[in-house]
């Protein structure tokens, strides 16, 4: 006898009724049915809408299937061209992947990774600078009230002639909603410089741990 698939239905009894073997024997089914189910194992899917607690070790026959945590790769697809000593925020207008597209947009604020939920979330940026022989590099990952969240600077003397992929990253905790964050590049000692573009290449990405 399996577990009840829906519920049932029972009239009221009152003093003076006069009471049917089925009253009693329908009740006996339902009971031997739900106690089998308990003992040998519920034969159906159960939902629980406030949750599942466990407070002893348990083991499961299968995997829970959880839905994807926020995480994101996106990355330049086009030249961008830095002045001298000049700090520019990074737009990103291609994407690897996202698990939720109100992560990022490539049309409104293409520069910001947001998150969708309280947590915590780690950030890493990468970028290629051309080559150039001086002057200094710097990549910083901050969030929307302008705190640092990682960072590198380099000096470009030390990889004279050298195209030179760079990395920051950092671990960012979000107690609300509504933030995001963003990378800045910025040189100095140098008129010029671009920026390398390309999947794989000066990219931005973010996952929820």
């Amino acid at each position: 006898m399996g577990y009840p698939t829906s519920v049932p239905s029972f009239t009221n009894k009152n003093a003076g009724d006069v009471i049917q073997p089925a009253h009693v024997n329908d009740l006996q089914t339902e009971v031997t049915a739900i106690e089998n189910g308990l003992l040998n194992g519920v034969s159906h899917a159960l939902t629980l809408s406030g949750g599942l607690q466990v407070s002893t070790l348990s083991t499961f026959a299968y995997r829970p299937t959880m839905p994807p945590p926020d995480a994101v790769k996106v990355y330049l697809d086009s030249t961008v061209t830095l002045g001298s000593s000049l700090a520019s925020t990074l737009s990103w207008n291609a994407a690897d992947y996202k698990t939720n597209s109100s992560v990022h947009s490539t049309t409104s604020n293409p520069d910001r990774l947001i998150p969708q939920s309280t947590g915590v979330y780690r950030f890493t940026a990468q970028v290629e600078f051309t080559p150039v022989s001086s002057g200094h590099r710097s990549i910083v990952i901050q969030d929307s009230s302008n705190t640092f969240i990682g960072s590198v600077v380099f000096d470009a003397s030390t990889v004279a002639g050298v195209v030179t992929r760079v990395q920051a990253s950092g671990l960012k905790r979000f107690d609300v909603t509504g933030g995001y964050a963003n990378v800045f590049v910025g040189m100095s000692g140098h008129s010029t410089l671009s920026l390398s573009t390309g999947s794989g290449i000066s990219w931005f990405a973010m996952e929820k741990l």
